[in-house]
């Protein structure tokens, strides 16, 4: 499954939320950055300044991770 596919599936398993548009993904290559520049998760989710629920934007952070730049995954 294409990465664009599998973040749109992972989002609409976990949170209900099916994509109109493109922002999500934007949003998910714009995470990798932040990733790539040193950010930690929580100083992302702040960042977003999304409607959702912090848990949810944490979902989203996640996902985009494990989908578009999983080097920057944590390891248990």
């Amino acid at each position: 499954m294409p990465p664009d596919a599998r973040f749109r599936a992972v989002l609409q398993d976990q949170l209900g939320v099916t994509p109109v548009d493109d922002s999500l993904t934007r949003a998910a290559h714009q995470i990798c950055t932040w990733k790539a520049e040193g950010w930690w998760t929580d100083k992302i989710v702040s960042a977003m300044n999304g409607s959702n629920p912090p848990e949810d934007e944490q979902i989203i952070v996640e996902t985009a991770v494990q989908v578009y730049c999983p080097q920057f995954a944590t390891r248990p």
